[in-house]
């Protein structure tokens, strides 16, 4: 009986109806770069990068250097992405997996020159779940400008003026 209840508490614990990641990015006036970070359910990425046949394994063993950090930073640069006239380049800086199941990475951008109007999109994981809900939210000069992304609302514009 006590094993019938482990496996059900262990298959239930990874198994969810919600599914979310969220983004929280700031534009640093010192160096001109916006910087990042999105924190996302380690267990979901791992699937979706799996599914698109680009398994990395479990995150907490994948090191900066290494060629499982290139196909985890070229997943998010693919669904982040931030414009203006021309898309902003970012770069994956480093990640932390922690114990309660999020991953949170952090990114940098190229210098740029901040704009009034920011395009952005963030769909990660959106692949794999039309359930899936991401939020961002912009902090500038005391304001944040938080906007939510779905399946069928992938980009969202942050108007600066308003």
């Amino acid at each position: 009986m006590k094993l019938l209840l482990f496996l059900f508490a262990s298959t239930t614990m990874f198994a969810h109806d919600y599914y979310f990641a969220f983004a929280e990015m700031a534009f640093n006036n010192s160096s001109s770069k916006f910087e990042t970070t999105i924190s996302i359910s380690t267990h979901d990425l791992e699937h979706a990068l799996e599914n698109i046949n680009k398994p990395v394994g479990h995150l907490e063993k994948v090191h900066v250097d290494s060629e499982e950090f290139k196909v985890l930073e070229a997943y998010l640069l693919s669904h982040f992405k931030v414009t203006f006239k021309t898309p902003v380049s970012f770069n994956l800086l480093g990640f932390e997996s922690k114990l309660d199941g999020v991953t949170y990475f952090y990114l940098e951008s190229d210098a740029v020159e901040l704009q009034d109007t920011i395009k952005v999109k963030f769909d990660a994981l959106m692949e794999m779940h039309k359930e899936q809900q991401n939020k961002m939210t912009f902090y500038h000069n005391d304001k944040s400008y938080s906007k939510p992304f779905l399946y069928t609302n992938r980009i969202q514009i942050i108007n600066l003026n308003k």
